[in-house]
C-alpha cells in the first residue's frame, strides 16, 4: 500500500476530527450520565444527614448550568443518612456532600470562603457518578479539582479506606455563588444536580442520536478524505 497524503486536507481534517469527536463524546458522557441517574440508584429517596465528622477539606467538580461552568463544592464526612422509614444507615466510607455550586473557570477563593457546611434541615439524594469522555481534562487531586463528580476517585485521592464505596449527596436546594465584577453575589435555586432532568429537558436517548450523528459525521469526513486519496491515486492497495 502507498500513500501520499495532501497536505492541506489533511492539515484541515484533523481540528475537524477533533470537533467532531469532543461533540460525540460530550454527547455520549450526557447519555450516559441520564440513564445512570435514571435507571441506577433510587435517587427518588430523600435522606436526613447526620455528619460524625468533616476533617477534610472541599473538593471541587466541574460541570456546567445554564451555559456557564459552575465548580460543586463536595464536603467530604462521615456521616449517617436516614430515609423517609427511619432507616438508618452509616457508610464506610466518605460520603462527598455538595455545599454550593461556584461560577468561574476556577473556583475564586472570595466565593469558595462564603460556603457553609451542609445544610442539616434539607433532604438529601444519593446521586450516581459522573461519566468520563475521551477529552474530559485530567483531573488535578493536588488542587482538589476534578473534571466529573465521581466520589471514589476523590476519595482515592484522599486516601481513605473503601474508596469503592464512597457516596455523592445532593441537596434538594443549593446555593449559586457568581462574581458581578468586584461584587459577589448568591442565589437559593432547586439543586440542578439532585434531578438530572433540572439540567435541561433532552430525553437520554436524544443525546444518543445526537452522539451517533456525530460520531458518524466524523466516520464519512475520514470516508471522504480516503476516496478523495484512492481519486488521485495518492492511496493504493496493491
Amino acid at each position: 500500500m502507498t500513500f501520499r497524503p495532501l497536505p492541506v486536507m489533511s492539515f484541515l481534517l484533523i481540528p475537524g476530527l477533533a470537533l467532531l469527536l469532543w461533540l460525540g463524546s460530550w454527547q455520549w458522557a450526557r447519555y450516559q450520565e441520564k440513564m445512570a441517574a435514571a435507571e441506577g440508584l433510587d435517587v427518588s429517596e430523600s435522606y436526613s444527614l447526620d455528619i460524625r465528622s468533616a476533617d477534610y477539606p472541599l473538593q471541587f467538580a466541574y460541570s456546567t448550568f445554564e451555559g456557564q461552568s459552575v465548580w460543586r463544592s463536595f464536603q467530604p464526612v462521615e456521616a449517617c443518612l436516614t430515609n423517609g422509614a427511619d432507616t438508618e444507615w452509616c457508610p464506610d466510607a466518605l460520603v462527598f456532600v455538595d455545599t454550593g455550586l461556584v461560577q468561574g473557570l476556577e473556583p475564586d477563593a472570595s466565593l469558595v470562603q462564603r460556603l457553609s457546611a451542609p445544610d442539616l434541615t434539607q433532604a438529601y439524594y444519593v446521586m450516581q457518578p459522573g461519566q468520563r469522555s475521551m477529552i474530559t481534562p485530567a483531573d488535578k487531586p493536588e488542587d482538589r479539582l476534578f473534571y466529573t463528580s465521581n466520589a471514589e476517585v476523590m476519595a482515592t485521592a484522599l486516601g481513605s479506606p473503601s474508596p469503592e464505596q464512597a457516596l455523592i449527596l445532593e441537596p434538594e436546594s443549593i446555593i449559586q455563588f457568581a462574581l458581578r465584577g468586584d461584587e459577589a453575589i448568591s442565589r437559593t435555586i432547586a439543586n440542578p444536580f439532585a434531578d438530572i432532568s433540572r439540567l435541561d429537558n433532552l430525553p437520554p436517548q436524544r443525546h444518543l442520536g445526537y452522539a451517533i450523528t456525530w460520531f458518524g459525521l466524523a466516520l464519512g469526513m475520514i470516508g471522504v478524505y480516503l476516496a478523495f486519496h484512492i481519486a488521485r491515486g495518492r492511496l493504493r492497495f496493491r
